[in-house]
């Protein structure tokens, strides 16, 4: 996760009485170093969501074209019929001591034709097998690479899609700062309605890839199969992705740890429900010591802290206790 560091670097308190329960007009207690500060309360008005939804396609890697079967003859099938008419013949000059020599030596040019047709005949057709193995190679690293440009895209797709839902926390910030249209995009409708985001990291693909119909030889694997499947695995999973809680899932949640870093997670996660979420449709009530009044001071600014006397709506209450 690397998205867990203070959501106010850059930022800094509201000035204004400390002791004072009034908003004074401001939608959070946090703006930027420099911003000028506004004189009069703001006006904001709720726009319908727009999503921006992951890809949920289907891809199927196609398997290679079958193998070229090899040429079944060899050099030694060729070269065993020469070696051996060479010794007949050497046996037969000897035996007839020169007598009838010419009768042999005129079949000597058939005998070696037919040899030297064997071996062009031979060679020409491992280099095509080799032709085709070549082609057969490349035309189908072409079409990996293809579907690798389009996986990527699909991967993009699903990274831009989880950081846009789920902003970070400085992000949140920027989006009140300039009353962006997206401040309280979030409803009880939403699948995301409650979600924090916590960092960022590593998650399953949405989409789909299809490797079933690739299967290796055990006996004679193929490399062309080997790239298509580690193609597929590399697209499992997608990284620098935003990795949230869906706190209406789990109810209740707890931060352990240092208490400059629960601090920090706690800040982090009150804005992203304060920006996200209308205060018509969720409560904030954070407990502390005493001792860190001054640290929190600053959730009095939110619209969405709970005041007064609990009401009976079904309002959700997300307590922070440190």
């Amino acid at each position: 996760m690397s998205d867990i560091s203070r959501p106010v670097s850059g930022w800094r308190t509201l000035d204004g009485d400390p002791k004072s329960t009034s908003p004074g007009g401001h939608a959070t207690g946090w703006r930027q170093a420099g911003a000028p500060a506004r004189t009069a309360r703001p006006k904001f008005q709720r726009v319908p969501r727009s999503y921006l939804n992951p890809p949920e396609d289907k891809v199927e890697i196609e398997p290679p074209p079958q193998r070229p079967t090899e040429p079944s003859t060899s050099m030694v099938t060729i070269l065993l019929p020469v070696v051996g008419t060479v010794i007949m013949i050497a046996v037969m000059l000897l035996a007839f001591a020169g007598r009838n020599v010419i009768f042999m030596l005129a079949y000597m040019p058939v005998m070696l034709l037919s040899y030297l047709a064997a071996f062009i005949n031979h060679t020409s057709s491992k280099r095509k097998y080799r032709e085709r193995i070549a082609l057969r190679e490349s035309q189908y690293m072409n079409y990996l690479r293809g579907l690798h440009q389009m996986l990527s895209g699909l991967l993009e797709r699903q990274r831009q899609a989880s950081l846009v839902s789920s902003p970070s926390p400085m992000e949140c910030l920027g989006l009140v700062e300039r009353l962006n249209q997206r401040l309280w995009e979030r409803s009880p409708q939403d699948a995301d309605f409650l979600t924090l985001r916590l960092g960022v990291g590593n998650a399953p693909a949405t989409f789909e890839i299809n490797v079933q119909s690739l299967s290796q030889d055990m006996m004679q694997p193929d490399p062309l199969v080997s790239e298509a499947q580690k193609l597929a695995q590399g697209f499992a999973s997608v990284p620098n992705v935003a990795v949230n809680l869906p706190l209406a899932e789990v109810g209740v949640a707890g931060v352990a740890g240092p208490q400059h870093l629960v601090q920090q997670s706690l800040r982090s996660f009150i804005t992203q429900l304060a920006c996200l979420h209308a205060p018509t449709e969720v409560r904030l009530m954070v407990l502390f010591p005493e001792a860190d009044r001054d640290d929190w001071a600053w959730v009095r600014w939110l619209p969405h802290t709970w005041r007064g006397v609990l009401s009976s709506s079904s309002l959700p209450t997300v307590c922070s206790t440190m």
